[in-house]
């Protein structure tokens, strides 16, 4: 997810179709080239219904990059992500 300017975020908010996976919510100021300039993760989710909120330690720094990473999918095979929301 791209913010226009950076923004500190301290919560996403997410809509899925799917339950049943987890993900992990990391930012940045450029795109990384890979996973692991992303650096540590500042929020953890379970989805378990169709609106999830995710508290963002950011410690009040402004990103412009904001990543969802899955790290569990749903039994299905795969997880619908139809709306993020950062939140200030």
């Amino acid at each position: 997810m791209t913010a226009a300017t950076p923004v500190a975020a301290r919560e996403l908010d997410i809509t899925s179709t799917t339950p049943g996976w987890s993900a992990q919510v990391m930012a940045s100021n450029s795109v990384p080239a890979d996973p692991a300039g992303w650096g540590r993760a500042l929020g953890r989710i379970d989805v378990t219904q169709g609106r999830e909120k995710v508290a963002l330690d950011t410690a009040r720094r402004s990103f412009r990059y904001y990543l969802l990473w899955i790290t569990k999918v749903p039994p299905s095979g795969s997880a619908n992500v139809t709306e993020l929301k950062l939140k200030r």
